[in-house]
């Protein structure tokens, strides 16, 4: 018996993930199980992190010396496994779980001999999938913005045989040296599509992405193939995933300090029947109203404060915000009146309260759901809009000259006929 065959072998192992993989209620294409059956996922995740529930220490975690059994048993799980962490707790890199990586891959269609852009290295399994794919892995380039990543992922696949064009890059600009790709996949978040790609995807090429809006919980894969005539591509969304944000520099980037709400002046105030999420809890319960808001509203924040012995949600929408709109319910039950509250400047707050009606109205009117989301970019910009029963409602447009973060303009509710 050796470390590939037998009970103890990773092959042993791999294949059960395959298996496992496999029996998913969603098609997975056989050059892709076979993929998962060839990959070592252990050389590829020699540590990992992991932490008990409901704690936010984490706590790093090598194979026994001795018991490989163990840690097959353990990498060979179809769950996402975190390989590091920054100092303050946060996932800077991980291997993706193996079924929703499969799902992708599976939308993505890589044929042999393809040339293909990965876009987020992580672990470098994905990666080694990709590989195998195409048959060549000199075909496969891949992207990671933090160079520790990318350095541990480059030696497990040479380590393997598999030298891919390994690049530390903002996956945002793409990779234009191996340009064209017939296959383009992003293994992390983003609000849209980045034109780098677009140009560098060759015509009728495939792109497989995932949209998170600001601080959406969950988001949609996109599947999106390009025009053979001309710089346009158009895709939809496919079914919900959630990733970590394609970052433009090694670890996060702070988000905007909260304002000091609660030293501003309260310029307005009152009560009302408001249909909309009043608790944390409530605005959790549908991640597509989440989905809608943070792609209808680019620059809204929100967060919960401790107040008059009530928890209340405020809102700004706005990088350098002036106006608050913040809100609570009177009492404890369900069918209590809600305390709304403007705060600030009072153009400002009002702007708010006014845009954040208008958004909430739009979703509890049509509601769209994951899969009628469709995108569509070109040489002028990108549009993001929902197919609903009174027809195509504008969740987000922008230029090009407008893709810099927070620069996304929400379009008027544009409802047309299908």
């Amino acid at each position: 018996m050796t470390e590939e065959t037998g009970a103890a072998g990773w092959r042993h192992w791999a294949e059960r993930l395959a298996a496992a993989v496999q029996a998913q209620p969603f098609p997975v294409a056989p050059a892709v199980l076979e993929a998962l059956t060839q990959v070592p996922r252990h050389r590829l995740v020699p540590l990992l992190w992991d932490h008990e529930a409901g704690s936010r220490s984490w706590q790093p975690v090598w194979p026994a010396e001795g018991d490989e059994i163990a840690w097959y048993e353990r990498v060979y799980q179809d769950r996402p496994l975190v390989t590091r962490v920054d100092a303050r707790g946060r996932t800077l890199s991980s291997s993706s779980q193996p079924s929703l990586v499969a799902r992708m891959l599976t939308e993505l269609v890589v044929e042999p001999g393809q040339r293909v852009l990965e876009i987020g290295t992580g672990s470098g399994y994905q990666t080694a999938l990709l590989c195998r794919l195409t048959g060549d892995a000199r075909l496969v380039t891949s992207l990671e913005i933090d160079a520790e990543t990318l350095q541990a992922a480059a030696s497990a696949l040479q380590a393997l045989g598999l030298e891919p064009h390994l690049r530390q890059a903002d996956g945002r600009a793409g990779c234009p040296a191996h340009a064209p790709y017939d296959r383009i996949i992003v293994t992390a978040s983003s609000d849209g599509v980045c034109r780098a790609w677009l140009e560098q995807l060759a015509p009728g090429g495939r792109l497989v992405a995932v949209l998170q809006p600001g601080q959406a919980p969950l988001g949609g894969v996109l599947v999106a193939q390009r025009e053979q005539g001309g710089l346009r591509l158009r895709g939809r969304l496919r079914f919900p995933a959630a990733f970590m944000p394609l970052r433009r520099a090694a670890g996060y980037a702070d988000r905007p300090p909260r304002p000091a709400g609660k030293s501003w002046p309260r310029w307005a105030q009152f009560r009302g029947e408001l249909e909309w999420p009043v608790t944390p809890q409530e605005l959790q319960q549908d991640p597509w109203r989440l989905f809608w808001l943070y792609a209808r509203l680019p620059d809204v924040q929100c967060w919960q404060e401790q107040r008059q012995g009530r928890r209340w949600l405020a809102w700004w929408l706005a990088k350098q915000p002036r106006g608050l709109v913040c809100w609570s319910r009177a009492g404890s039950d369900q069918e209590a009146m809600v305390e709304i509250e403007l705060r600030g400047v009072p153009e400002e707050a009002a702007k708010s309260w006014q845009r954040l009606q208008e958004a909430w109205e739009l979703w509890r009117r049509w509601q769209p759901g994951l899969e009628q989301y469709r995108l569509e970019a070109d040489e002028q910009g990108q549009r993001l809009w929902a197919e609903t029963a009174g027809g195509w409602l504008i969740a987000r447009a922008t230029s090009w000259a407008e893709e810099e973060p927070g620069h996304w303009q929400a379009m008027p509710a544009c409802l047309g006929g299908t």
